[in-house]
C-alpha cells in the first residue's frame, strides 16, 4: 500500500475518532482482562491495540503495510 493512505495519513480519516468506543465493544464482548493476550490482524498503525494495550491487554499486531507497522512500531 502506497500513497496517502499509508503511515500515519490513516489516522486522520474520520472514521478513526471511534477507536475508544470500538475498543470497549470489543473488550467486553470478548471479556478481555489485564494480562490477556490479544491478536490484531491488519492492525494497521496500531489504532485497536494501542488502546487495548492501555487497558492492560498483551497485543501483537500484524500487518502487510510496513509502512503502517512502522508507525505503529514508533509510537505514532
Amino acid at each position: 500500500m502506497a500513497g496517502c493512505h499509508a503511515g500515519v495519513a490513516y489516522l486522520r480519516y474520520s472514521f478513526t475518532r471511534g477507536t475508544a468506543q470500538e475498543v470497549d465493544f470489543f473488550a467486553g464482548e470478548l471479556g478481555l482482562r489485564p494480562g490477556q493476550r490479544v491478536l490484531d490482524f491488519g492492525c494497521g498503525p496500531g489504532r485497536h491495540a494501542r488502546a487495548m494495550a492501555d487497558l492492560g491487554v498483551d497485543v501483537v499486531g500484524l500487518d502487510l503495510s510496513l509502512p503502517f507497522l512502522r508507525a505503529a512500531g514508533e509510537g505514532m
